[in-house]
């Protein structure tokens, strides 16, 4: 394949993540480093990468479908929707887990991490992510709309599980959720009353805000004080 038509992040048979660099720096041969431990890692070429690791999965943006799905959940949800998408991501790690053998798999759980950050391991935005799904408690039912939920939890595992291509999960579904809220009338439209500045629950409000929000048009770095 070119040069010019490799994608610039692909992820492996092993859910790890790999991004387009070069040796030797402006002109030197292109190849992929791993994306989670760049210093670490010598260069593969396409072809190494491929015959190693294979096989590979661009990371791509959603398809349209999937925007539109994920849209329509969050309408469907109305000011539930941020609490319903932090449980979504619960349960989209859960149903990879058992994907991945569940409890009875030693490293299952190491496993779905990495499955769903290869798109940018490492990232601020994964962390987060991780951070969300362990605060979101599903038995909280009046907080979220568990159809909604399902919903979204289905179209995040389709980002990180199909099998010719890949969507980066956690600074996507920012992006897409923040817009989502600025349309809607920004954050007090898609987050219940606990989720709000000076709620008791400050470590919803950060975990939520900071997360899906943090590309929001009227973004506030108060609310996280």
């Amino acid at each position: 394949m070119p040069d010019e038509q490799l994608p610039s992040r692909v992820v492996d048979a092993e859910h790890r993540g790999w991004m387009l660099s070069n040796d030797g720096g402006l002109g030197g041969p292109l190849g992929y480093r791993d994306a989670s431990d760049y210093q670490a890692q010598r260069l593969l070429t396409p072809g190494e990468l491929a015959e190693q690791c294979g096989p590979l999965r661009p990371v791509v943006p959603p398809t349209e479908a999937d925007v539109a799905e994920l849209r329509r959940a969050w309408t469907v949800a109305g000011r539930k929707a941020a609490y319903t998408t932090a449980v979504a991501v619960q349960i989209a790690f859960g149903r990879l887990r058992e994907g991945n053998g569940g409890l009875a798999a030693p490293h299952s759980y190491e496993v779905t991490r990495r499955q769903l950050a290869a798109g940018r391991p490492g990232s601020w935005e994964a962390v987060r992510l991780f951070e969300l799904q362990l605060w979101a408690n599903k038995n909280k039912e009046s907080r979220y709309d568990a159809a909604a939920a399902a919903t979204i939890a289905t179209v995040l595992q389709r980002w990180v599980s199909s099998p010719d291509r890949y969507t980066e999960v956690a600074e996507t579904l920012t992006g897409l959720f923040a817009t989502f809220a600025d349309e809607q009338g920004g954050w007090p439209a898609v987050a219940d009353q606990w989720l709000q500045q000076g709620a008791l629950d400050h470590e919803g409000v950060l975990l939520t805000y900071s997360l899906l929000y943090s590309t929001g048009a009227e973004f506030d770095p108060a609310m996280l004080s």
